[in-house]
């Protein structure tokens, strides 16, 4: 009965607060409106992947689903405030990639998900149209990280591949790590099952975190393999199809993830 109570009591006090929850999302929606016909743009011109439409898909889902968890705190509203202030502000200065970012944060804030769901927090900030950004800033140093798991896994397997760079040199020809082969897109998959996994089991900051840290290390290992089993193809060893470089992709990115769900359990 004490428990049928407290469900209750806590029930009646989210329909109390659902005017304030619905009145507190208007008013960053009208703070950040600009944001969705740019939104829109970044995703339909090919610049960047519209991955970010499934993560946000998903955070709405889990908001929706612990709805009844949502609860608007003072600090939060303060921090939530001062963001919108800030963009306010130095809106003229800030790229709109940068304001959507603030705008995730003010959400964030606002409702306390970085502490309450660190898992639904992460899928925000992977709803944001990121991958070029990510691929631009971050593709070098990924790829020479994957050159570098490739090379050693040939050398363990009895051929002496040397590299330089984002190339690896065998008998004198360079086969490059490209910039599709850097792994971004792994990674996001990898960072959103860590996510959703987070989010589904209501995992704490520490231990999303953990989740993520697992995660991504996984999956760049596992693009080092990819790496591995591409380059006898593209070295003329063999003969490999070329609908055969996604199929590798998934078929090494699959363990990966099965990994994490392990991790998870």
């Amino acid at each position: 009965m004490p428990t049928l109570l407290t469900r209750m009591e806590r029930d009646l006090g989210a329909l109390e607060e659902q005017p304030l929850r619905m009145q507190a999302l208007l008013g960053l929606g009208i703070a950040f409106w600009p944001l969705g016909p740019w939104y829109a743009r970044r995703l339909m011109d090919g610049s960047d992947d519209p991955l970010g439409l499934i993560a946000l898909l998903a955070a709405l889902v889990l908001l929706w689903r612990h709805r009844v968890d949502l609860v608007i705190n003072t600090v939060g509203t303060v921090v939530a405030c001062v963001v919108v202030l800030l963009v306010s502000v130095f809106h003229r200065e800030l790229l709109p990639l940068m304001e959507g970012a603030f705008a995730m944060l003010a959400v964030i804030a606002l409702f306390g998900l970085w502490r309450r769901m660190p898992g639904v927090a992460v899928l925000l900030v992977l709803s944001l149209p990121v991958m070029a950004s990510v691929q631009f800033f971050f593709g070098y140093p990924l790829r020479v990280f994957t050159a570098v798991i490739a090379q050693a896994l040939l050398f363990v397997s009895g051929h002496e591949v040397m590299r330089q760079g984002t190339e690896l040199m065998w008998q004198g020809m360079p086969v490059g790590v490209d910039a599709p082969c850097s792994g971004v897109r792994m990674l996001w998959a990898g960072c959103f099952v860590a996510a959703g996994l987070a989010g589904v089991g209501r995992l704490r900051w520490r231990s999303t975190m953990l989740l993520l840290a697992a995660g991504l290390g996984l999956v760049l290992l596992a693009n080092g393999v990819r790496a591995a089993l591409l380059f006898p193809g593209e070295a003329g060893w063999i003969h490999l199809p070329h609908f055969l470089h996604e199929g590798i992709g998934l078929l090494v990115l699959a363990p990966a993830l099965w990994l994490m769900v392990r991790c998870y359990d």
